[in-house]
């Protein structure tokens, strides 16, 4: 963040993120009979939730229907795969990162081609789940986090009162699981194309920056902090416009900048 002071008399300014081989069997998972179309029911936001002990998962391979399985995750994540043996650490990962390694280990000794799907059918009960707004919001908080009706980044930011008047909005910072994605709000607000307002997950962060500000102090009409516009260059004569210009006493030869 920068921050600049402009002085029209004197002032200061403090400046200032290979497939493995079968081996010694894991405890069985329960195998459940399901039906098909139960894929039907299936949505984005079920395949991006980490998978938990008890939940209900359907594989099926096109043109290989030998290799259909339904288990509920057992709770030491681990479960055995037709032909590839154990799949490991399933538990916190989305199942479509499941499926990604199946087919990966399929594909790599076993299949020329895999194409294959895997559905979460039902879901094990939860703790409740949060997301979090933090930053420059009216009201900083924890919202609880609904699978049937899961939030977009400018929904939460509503929900936690809107932005203050201090918020950077083309920089919103949303951190999940270690990674950080910029979401510009006003983008998504006016409409423009392309802009993405990201559907939030359980654990999920967003981080509402503070805008960058000048200050300008000294023989002003208006002292005080002024937002440094995004996306363009503000020099110092039109800092002080913006502080409604010089007032009777001003030395206009002699205005100085902090940095």
């Amino acid at each position: 963040m920068h921050r600049a002071l402009i002085f029209l008399t004197l002032g200061w300014l403090p400046v200032g993120l290979t497939p493995r081989a079968w081996g010694a069997q894991p405890p069985t998972p329960q195998v459940v009979d399901a039906p098909l179309d139960a894929h039907a029911k299936a949505s984005k936001v079920d395949a991006a939730v980490p998978l938990a002990a008890g939940d209900l998962i359907r594989f099926d391979v096109f043109e290989h229907p030998d290799l259909a399985l339904t288990i509920r995750v057992p709770v030491s994540g681990r479960f055995a795969f037709p032909l590839i043996g154990d799949v490991t650490g399933v538990i916190g990962r989305p199942v479509d990162d499941v499926v990604s390694e199946i087919r990966r280990r399929l594909e790599a000794d076993y299949l020329r081609r895999a194409d294959m799907n895997g559905v979460v059918m039902e879901f094990a009960p939860r703790k409740e789940e949060r997301i979090y707004v933090l930053g420059q919001v009216r009201n900083p908080n924890a919202q609880l986090w609904l699978r049937d009706d899961p939030p977009t980044v400018s929904r939460a930011i509503s929900v936690a009162g809107g932005f203050d008047v201090s918020a950077r909005r083309d920089q919103i910072n949303l951190l999940r699981r270690g990674t950080v994605t910029v979401v510009d709000i006003n983008a998504v607000l006016s409409g423009v194309k392309g802009a993405v307002d990201p559907v939030l997950e359980p654990g999920d962060q967003v981080l509402v920056p503070t805008q960058d500000r000048v200050y300008i102090m000294g023989r002003v009409k208006q002292v005080g902090a002024f937002a440094l516009p995004v996306g363009e260059k503000l020099t110092v004569s039109k800092a002080v416009i913006q502080a409604g210009g010089f007032d009777e006493f001003a030395r206009q030869d002699q205005v100085q900048l902090i940095r």
